[in-house]
């Protein structure tokens, strides 16, 4: 996971370094972001209920980044990513969205 991971001065965004090096800054969460972001996400389940990922992975994650990022969100800059920073960084939001509620599946 992460590196690092500072809460701002400011109280509102959140600063991770990902393993990678590559540095992020998650947005100040509101109400309507959470629940629009959260609404995107459909899981797959097994026969008993039981989560075992996200459909469609790479167009939740790249909602999530532009959704999420303070900077850096242009298809330019995401195309830079490795899967690994994706999904690393995908797991974080995850975390800062859930806020407890379950564990990442990442």
């Amino acid at each position: 996971m992460a590196k690092t991971a500072k809460l701002q001065k400011d109280n509102k965004s959140l600063r991770y370094t990902l393993e990678s090096g590559r540095k992020i800054e998650i947005k100040p969460l509101t109400l309507e972001i959470r629940d629009e972001l959260m609404d995107e996400v459909e899981y797959v389940t097994d026969d008993k209920g039981k989560v075992k990922g996200v459909s469609a992975m790479q167009k939740t994650i790249s909602k999530w980044l532009r959704g999420l990022l303070v900077s850096g969100t242009s298809d330019q800059e995401l195309l830079k990513w490795t899967m690994q920073e994706r999904v690393e960084a995908f797991g974080i939001m995850q975390k800062h969205l859930l806020l407890g509620e379950e564990n990442p599946s990442t």
